[in-house]
């Protein structure tokens, strides 16, 4: 459901077109196949929704863009529609960037959203503000900086960093390391085969790991709860920290070896040796859930 949900609302994001604050708007769009696979690809945008869908059976990257330009005029910002067009610049190595190319004089409202189907690529980057990202079947290193908007990554098979803010995170299904710094925005991750690096301020924070996973993990956060589930093969010691909260520990497969409680903090001993785990909030509470997987 996860992944049929986010695909449908990157649809509909892109149908309802980018913002608007003031002045006259056009909008204009096209296609763009490019018959060369790069080895890589950046994607870059402002004020648009990025939907970047994978598929090891195509030969070929195709694009579907969409661009709202603005103007004192009607005209004039009808000119401008006319004229953009998104630009690709290739490097020796095989690498492509896809970037809007608005004409005429910039007007910080003008947008563009994108829809790309590629094959496999061996690393994403996409930049964007004021949009929605998702991302379904990439792999190789994937990056993704988006100022206020959010970011949703589904199957996933490499490492990603992932970087937003006043929007959620969602990831299902990566199997590589995580990282994700975000402000004001709920992070949930399910599913993850890796390690998971997540720094937030006030955002909630949710992380449940593939079976079989040993950590460690490390989730930070403020004014937020933070709440975790692992399985008995998880190993070394997991440190939370909270202040004027609670922290609580469910263990149904009977993996934890020892608890020590401090006036603020639960050290958790499992079983198996492994790393240090590190979770960490203010003014909230932490769960942690001990299942077996």
């Amino acid at each position: 459901m996860f992944k049929i949900t986010t695909l449908i609302t990157a649809m509909a994001l892109f149908l309802g077109g980018c913002i608007d604050r003031n002045g006259a708007s056009q909008s204009d769009g096209g296609r763009l196949t490019l018959k060369t696979v790069p080895s890589s690809m950046t994607v870059s945008t402002r004020n648009g929704d990025v939907a970047v869908v994978a598929d090891p059976n195509l030969t070929s990257v195709s694009v579907v863009w969409q661009a709202h330009l603005h103007a004192g005029e009607e005209s004039h910002a009808a000119y401008r529609a006319g004229l953009t067009s998104l630009s690709q610049d290739w490097s020796r190595e095989g690498h492509v960037l896809l970037q809007a190319a608005f004409a005429g004089t910039d007007h910080p409202d003008d947008g563009m959203n994108l829809i790309v189907h590629v094959p496999d690529l061996n690393g994403l980057t996409i930049e964007t503000t004021h949009g929605s990202v998702v991302t379904h079947g990439t792999q190789g290193r994937l990056t993704i900086h988006n100022r206020q908007g959010s970011i949703a990554v589904t199957d996933h098979k490499g490492d990603a960093r992932l970087a937003t803010s006043n929007g959620s995170v969602m990831v299902n299904g990566q199997v590589g390391e995580l990282i994700v710094q975000t402000t004001n925005g709920l992070v949930q991750v399910k599913d993850l085969v890796g390690q998971p690096h997540i720094k937030a301020t006030n955002a909630s924070i949710g992380l449940e790991l593939a079976p079989g996973q040993h950590g460690p993990i490390f989730l930070e956060t403020s004014n937020a709860p933070i709440e975790f589930e692992i399985g008995p093969q998880f190993a070394g010691t997991i440190l939370a920290e909270t202040t004027n909260a609670s922290i609580k520990l469910i263990d149904s497969a009977n993996a934890v070896r020892r608890v020590e409680d401090g006036p603020s903090t639960k050290r958790i001993t499992m079983d198996q040796a492994g790393q240090a785990s590190h979770i960490r909030t203010s003014n909230a509470d932490i769960d942690c859930r001990v299942a077996d997987l």
